[in-house]
């Protein structure tokens, strides 16, 4: 399977584009995905690509060097107090690394859990929706994390649509993406 990049579009985006993140992600990373997405499909896990890949998707391609999945727990992992993977469940393919989270023990599980049913599939791969994204990069606050929500914004042109997403789902995050967004953000 060879990953090509489609040229980005200028006007309103019709939803991720799984493709587009394939400008700045190696093609075993891509490859990666696909697979881990297809497996899980296939264990029936509830699932959406998170991460750099999903940050590619909304418009903002950058690197990474793994695979970020938020899955629905009760779907991927056995037992309660101490957490094991499914059988089946990917941790590696090909050596990258395939990493998990799930709305489980977030402040904001609701909107999460929520966020694995809106995911909308680019390639048959589920990507997160923008503002759950958004909401795990402020949650995250990493210096990354915060230039991935200035760039999404930008390329998105939606900062006014997330502050008022925010403001409503998650005040407690406006600080930090008042901070994020203010930065100017990484070329």
């Amino acid at each position: 399977m060879v990953v090509e990049h489609r040229p980005k579009l200028r006007g309103p985006r019709s939803g991720p584009d799984i493709l587009e993140a394939a400008s700045a992600v190696s093609e075993k990373v891509m490859l990666a995905a696909y697979d881990a997405s297809k497996e899980l499909a296939a264990l029936g896990i509830r699932h959406a690509i998170v991460g750099g890949i999903a940050v590619g998707a909304h418009g903002a391609p950058r690197a990474t060097k793994d695979v970020d999945f938020l899955v629905n727990q009760a779907d991927a992992f056995n037992g309660v107090t101490v957490l094991s993977f499914k059988a089946g469940v990917p941790i590696a393919i090909r050596g990258i690394v395939v990493d998990y989270l799930t709305p489980d023990g977030n402040p904001h599980a609701d909107l999460l859990r929520q966020a694995l049913v809106d995911a909308k599939e680019s390639e048959g791969v589920p990507v997160v929706p923008l503002e759950a994204l958004i909401v795990l990069k402020l949650q995250a606050a990493r210096r990354r994390d915060l230039d991935d929500v200035a760039r999404l914004c930008e390329a998105a042109d939606v900062e006014d649509h997330i502050r008022t997403y925010l403001t409503v789902q998650t005040p407690e995050l406006l600080g930090r993406f008042e901070l994020a967004v203010q930065q100017e953000a990484p070329v």
